[in-house]
């Protein structure tokens, strides 16, 4: 069975997303009442060589035998996740991801979720 060469391979699968480096939309309290989280979820964003941008979830754990997982999500999926997390509110153009992707095409994230 041939290799398929790297052209072939959709560009999502080909991302390197890096939680410390990607912009940060969301991130969750790493601290409450001034005790340490222990778990928690982050909602960041990850602009590809193309331009295209992609949403992933950074589910982070500091508990020993636990992992972190990032999950690609839509950007209506990190949309709902803001309002989730009160950030962002129904209408509120201010705070939409969608005033962040302007420059690419938004179907990026959705295809990755597929």
């Amino acid at each position: 069975m041939p290799h398929a060469s790297l052209e072939q391979i959709p560009e999502w699968r080909r991302l390197v997303l890096d939680p410390a480096t990607d912009r940060t939309i969301f991130r969750s309290q790493r601290t409450t009442n001034g005790v340490p989280a222990e778990r928690g979820t982050d909602l960041l964003a990850h602009t590809a060589p193309s331009g295209n941008v992609y949403y992933y979830l950074w589910h982070w754990s500091k508990k020993p035998g636990e992992t972190n997982i990032i999950q690609l999500t839509t950007e209506d999926s990190a949309q709902l996740f803001l309002r989730e997390q009160d950030i962002l509110h129904q209408g509120d153009e201010n705070t939409s991801t969608r005033s962040e992707t302007t420059s690419c095409s938004g179907t990026a994230s959705e295809k990755a979720a597929r």
